[in-house]
């Protein structure tokens, strides 16, 4: 096994942003618990936030092999549906390597964190669908370049 570290010295410091994507399946009932804000852990989406924002800037320390970078800014936003809630998390850098897995990262623990506080009412609960959406990275000639689908 191979365990060196890409050596990311010679790469040019550019903006980085990056996108994720993720829903939790939920019984109906419970979503509108939880958007009720009638949920006996709490605020269900704001402690989910919380967690995804603190994995963002953490995921270095959890992912064996990541580089850790410095997060300018990040967002975890849901979204309601009938039977699921969407989880969207954007992140910011500036640097040599781009951020994909810190928002990778801050889904998926968002994601938990609400299965964690709802599993006393839901055991149905399903994560599922978490990948990069969006990818940006570069500034050439003023302009943000998409590198890659």
């Amino acid at each position: 096994m191979n365990d060196e570290r890409l050596n990311i010295n010679d790469k040019e410091d550019e903006l980085r942003y990056a996108k994720a994507h993720g829903i939790i399946k939920i019984r109906p009932e419970v979503i509108k618990n939880i958007y009720d804000n009638n949920i006996d852990k709490g605020n269900v989406l704001s402690i989910a936030q919380a967690a995804g924002m603190m994995a963002v800037k953490n995921a270095a320390n959890l992912i064996p092999m990541a580089v850790n970078v410095q997060i300018l800014g990040s967002k975890i936003s849901f979204v309601k549906n009938y039977d699921n809630i969407e989880c969207i998390c954007e992140a910011q850098s500036v640097g040599s390597i781009d951020i994909e897995m810190e928002v990778i990262t801050g889904v998926s623990l968002a994601l938990i964190t609400i299965y964690e506080m709802c599993k006393n009412l839901d055991q149905g609960m399903v994560i599922s669908e978490i990948k990069l959406i969006e990818k940006l990275s570069g500034i050439k000639n003023n302009r943000i370049e998409k590198k890659g689908d």
